[in-house]
Order: C-alpha cells, then structure tokens, then sequence
C-alpha cells in the first residue's frame, strides 16, 4: 500500500509436524521474553496475569520464556503470588512441546495499549505453534498475530477472560487444520509459484 505497488506476502515457515495435541488440561500458556522497554516490542505477561487474576480456580498459567530484564521478570513474580501460575524459562524444545499440548489456550497481549505499529506482533510463529498444539489461541487485535488463521481476537482484559471461558464447540484437531499453510512444504510450495512467476515476466 505505501509503495502503490502489488505484493505478494509469504510468511515465515513453522515446521508444525513438531508439534502434536495431547490430553487437554484448564491451563493456559504464554511464550514469549521476559523484558520490558518503552516503545518496544513488550510481551506484556502483566496484562495477562492480571487477565488470570479474574479466572475462576482451577485454572492453571504457565509463562514461558527467557528473562532478558530480571527486573520486570521479578516484578512479575510478586504480581503473581497467590495465584495459580507457574514461570519457566530456559527450558528445552521437547518441554515446550510438551506443554503446548496439554494446554487449552495460548494467551498473547503483545501490542497492547501500543503506540506504534513497530511494538506491535510482526508475525507471531509462536501462535503457528500453539494452534498446531491444539490450542485455542487468543491473541490481542493488533499487529501481524492477529491475521493468522484460526486465532481469536480481543481488545479488553474483560473480554480476554470472557472469551476463555465461553463454551466453544470444536475439536482441537480443527486448529491444527487452519495452520497448515504456514507448514515449511506451503511455503516452499508459495515461493516456487512466486519465482515462477518472475521467470516468467
């Protein structure tokens, strides 16, 4: 649109056979860097532990993710306690595996309250691999997280937790269908049928 040209996007590739749907638990998950900056790219895990903090008991969240900024990460902590809420970072890929498919959703509130479109989500390969779990996915309106196929969108806390807890027929396995052309073969698949394209002007 800024260049009043036409485009194609072909996004990132997520290799989604690594991931699988196990027993589903009243938990929900939360992968992203333990960091705060002004302006930046924040994963807002504040937003989301104040979100858990109108969960009914029973529920269980798990933030994932490697704490860049102790601070904020400590700041966290003590805004959990008391809750149901588990922290862990420097795991391994077969743990995160794990717990992405015992988990029924997948919050995200990167973008919130953001100024610029830069601190918003550019893609989010972590939602890809959260709906290739089986998780219903609910990610902040705003940024690229937001078009891909198969999450769901909210704008309030309120509404966040009012979408957790809304009765949703379906089956896991029908999030896992949406995602199958981010899979590294449809994406390789787009850019052939993109180069072919160029050859061929």
């Amino acid at each position: 649109e800024k260049w009043g040209i036409d485009s194609v996007i072909i996004p990132p590739p997520v290799d989604i056979s690594k991931f699988r749907i196990g027993a589903k638990r009243k938990q929900i998950i939360n992968v992203g860097r333990f960091f705060w900056e002004p302006g930046g790219n924040n994963k807002n895990q504040h937003i989301l532990i104040k979100a858990f903090s109108q969960m009914p008991k029973g529920w269980k969240l798990i933030l994932v993710g490697a704490v860049q900024n102790n601070a904020y990460y400590e700041s966290l902590k003590k805004m959990a306690k008391g809750l149901n809420i588990e922290f862990k970072h420097d795991i391994g890929f077969k743990e995160l595996v794990s717990l992405y498919a015992e988990s029924e959703f997948y919050w995200s509130a990167t973008g919130y309250d953001a100024k610029e479109g830069s601190s918003q989500e550019h893609f989010g390969m972590v939602a890809v691999e959260s709906l290739a779990s089986g998780c219903r996915t609910l990610v902040y309106d705003g940024g690229g997280m937001s078009e891909i196929t198969g999450v769901e969108k909210w704008k309030t806390i309120n509404e966040l937790v009012n979408k957790t807890l809304l009765e949703v027929t379906g089956k896991p396995e029908d999030l896992v269908k949406g995602v199958k052309k981010y899979s590294h073969e449809s994406v390789k698949r787009q850019w052939k049928k993109l180069i072919g394209k160029l050859c061929e002007e």
